[in-house]
């Protein structure tokens, strides 16, 4: 069964925010497609690579769940966006916007 490409990628989609930001492998399965496919497919449309487009992704509904009025601590976060615990999660945060998650928080 051969699938659009824009079907593949709304699929992929849907995997990562039902369920979590899934490895390449997972997302595929569930997709109906190849890993490598699933991989062409988010370049052609994203020109990055899955693992690239799944992390921007994560720090698009990161920097989105640390500005909502609704107040959530940064434990909660990191567990809503599958990390194994809140210091990996600050970790990774700081690496990718240059600042921990409480002082994006603040700003």
């Amino acid at each position: 069964m051969t699938y659009c490409s824009r079907d593949v990628m709304h699929g992929a989609r849907k995997v990562l925010a039902e369920e979590g930001f899934s490895p390449m492998a997972t997302v595929a399965k569930k997709c109906g497609v190849s890993v490598g496919h699933l991989g062409r497919v988010v370049r052609l449309h994203t020109g990055a690579s899955y693992r690239e487009w799944r992390q921007q992704l994560v720090l698009a509904k990161a920097t989105q769940l640390l500005r909502t009025q609704d107040v959530r601590s940064i434990k909660e976060v990191s567990a809503l966006l599958g990390f194994s615990t809140p210091q990996s999660f600050s970790r990774w945060f700081r690496c990718a916007v240059g600042m921990p998650p409480t002082q994006y928080r603040e700003q």
